[in-house]
């Protein structure tokens, strides 16, 4: 990383930590093997599932072959999400088929 870049991050937590002095310089970096995007478009998807299965470590393993089921998969969930109250207006209308047997 360069200089400014670190001087800034200290600054950000430094504030975020009541105004107590963080040094990242001294952290060690961790490049785990992550699954990687082989288009140009599935990148919010690869985010969305970087951040579900992350716990300090990935904790399932997928592909860009599974991009399909998840984009199907998130499309469910907030279509069924349960304050979503126009779920049933908008899978007739777009004709929304669901994975599971959540539906209403």
């Amino acid at each position: 990383m360069t200089q400014k870049i670190l001087d800034t991050c200290e600054m950000i937590l430094t504030s975020l930590n009541e105004g107590r002095m963080l040094s990242i310089s001294k952290w060690s970096l961790d490049r785990p093997q992550l699954p990687l995007q082989t288009n140009l478009h599935d990148c919010g998807v690869f985010m969305l599932k970087f951040m579900e299965c992350w716990d300090g470590k990935l904790t399932e393993n997928f592909s860009q072959d599974d991009m399909v089921f998840f984009r199907k998969k998130i499309q469910e969930d907030l279509v069924l999400f349960s304050k979503n109250n126009a779920k049933k207006d908008t899978s007739t209308k777009y004709g929304i088929l669901f994975f599971t047997n959540r539906y209403y």
